[in-house]
């Protein structure tokens, strides 16, 4: 593992822009050297080229689910963890159990994407004040990478 265990978590409503931004981040990641791991509690499988996602069902991270995700981030040795959460996800509950799962030696971002469709339903606002960094689907993948990279730098 590097110095630094990287956990991701990709929350929001819009499904496809979520899974969309989980694949580029785990090819943007794997392509820098990094070993990834992507935890998949999206409302639709993902399907990654190259890994296998761990799939998380019965469920939801923030709630049902927390302690088995709890317990399976604490036994990776993976550099990057990437959680892809349910857009059914209570969002201040995620942030909490998210909190819990910070150390010195792991940083954590929740990323909540919006896009034009989902960016003003109730749920979608409550998933952006309670992310670390926003984030548009609407724009070009390049910036959208250097957005979670900068926010990632900042994190530490």
């Amino acid at each position: 593992m590097s110095e630094t265990q990287r956990l991701l978590a990709i929350c929001g409503m819009a499904t496809e822009a979520k899974a969309t931004l989980a694949m580029q981040l785990a090819e943007a990641e794997v392509q820098a050297g990094r070993r990834v791991v992507i935890f998949d509690n999206n409302d639709r499988r993902l399907q990654v080229e190259g890994l296998l996602p761990r799939r998380l069902t019965g469920g939801c991270v923030c709630c049902s689910l927390a302690g088995p995700l709890r317990q399976a981030v604490e036994q990776s040795d993976a550099d990057t963890l990437l959680l892809v959460v349910s857009a059914l996800a209570e969002p201040q509950q995620l942030a909490r159990m998210l909190a819990r799962l910070r150390r010195p030696q792991r940083a954590v971002l929740s990323i909540a994407v919006l896009d034009a469709r989902t960016a003003q339903a109730y749920l979608a606002l409550q998933f952006a004040t309670a992310a670390d960094l926003i984030i548009d689907a609407d724009i070009p993948t390049a910036a959208l990478l250097v957005q979670v990279q900068q926010a990632l730098t900042e994190s530490r």
